[in-house]
Formats: C-alpha cells, sequence, structure tokens
C-alpha cells in the first residue's frame, strides 16, 4: 500500500472513531472525553508513523537522495571532524553526481568552519557552491 493509501486509510479511521465517540449525542464524562482524546492522540502519533514510513522510502528509492542523507549524517559514524572531512574529500573525488558534490561541499564548508580550520578551505568549499569553480582553477 503506497503512502497516499496509508494516509487515505488513517484518515479514514481517524473519521470514524471520532464519528462514533462524538456521533452518540451522549455528553461524555471526564474519563470517557480522556479516552476519546487518548485514542484521538494515538491515531495522529500512527498517521505521523506512516508519513514518517513514506518519506524515509522515498528517500531509499532515490540514490541522490540517499547518498545526501548519508552526507548530512557522516559525523555521526566518525570520531573526529577530522576524520569526516577525510572522509567526504575521498568521496567527494569519488562521486558523478552533481546534488551529491554539492551537498558534501555544504558539509566540509560546515565541518571546515566548525574544526577551526583555515577559513580558507571553508570559504573554497562556498566559492565553488557559488560560482561552480574554484579561484584556482
Amino acid at each position: 500500500m503506497n503512502r497516499h493509501n496509508w494516509i487515505v486509510v488513517s484518515g479514514l479511521v481517524a473519521s470514524m472513531v471520532l464519528a462514533v465517540s462524538f456521533g452518540r449525542g451522549v455528553v461524555y464524562g471526564g474519563e470517557e472525553e480522556e479516552q476519546v482524546e487518548l485514542m484521538h492522540h494515538h491515531i495522529k502519533l500512527y498517521r505521523n508513523l506512516l508519513g514518517l514510513i513514506g518519506d524515509f522510502t522515498a528517500i531509499a528509492e532515490n540514490p541522490s537522495a540517499s547518498a545526501v542523507a548519508a552526507v548530512m549524517g557522516v559525523e555521526d559514524h566518525v570520531a573526529r571532524p577530522a576524520d569526516a572531512i577525510e572522509f567526504l574529500d575521498r568521496m567527494l573525488k569519488s562521486s558523478d553526481d552533481p546534488s551529491v558534490r554539492r551537498a558534501i561541499r555544504i558539509k566540509l564548508a560546515d565541518l571546515h568552519k566548525n574544526s577551526g580550520g583555515p577559513t580558507k578551505q571553508s570559504l573554497g568549499q562556498l566559492e565553488i557552491l557559488i560560482t561552480g569553480k574554484s579561484s584556482a582553477e
């Protein structure tokens, strides 16, 4: 079942629960009203989870999006910023995807800035992002 269908189904379930709960024409006491609110909260959580699963699936199905997500999370997998910089420099040389190369350059500029390295390295990545070429070319 695709994401759209899950959203429709979860929306219908939420509507049915609310319609049954509120459509009886009964004025609820505090406990019944709390149960309805709790059910509504759980339905919202399930809808959010289904949306997250759908979004993650869309990323996994798109090679460029998957690579960009990996670039964004590289710092979670290395001990030192210098290791992340070294890894991304290697990936920059290996990648042919323009979107991925731009994501790597954005991350490298940020890593250079935050690691206290030379400003020239950070600005060099930004220059390539802005102009499409470096001043060394």
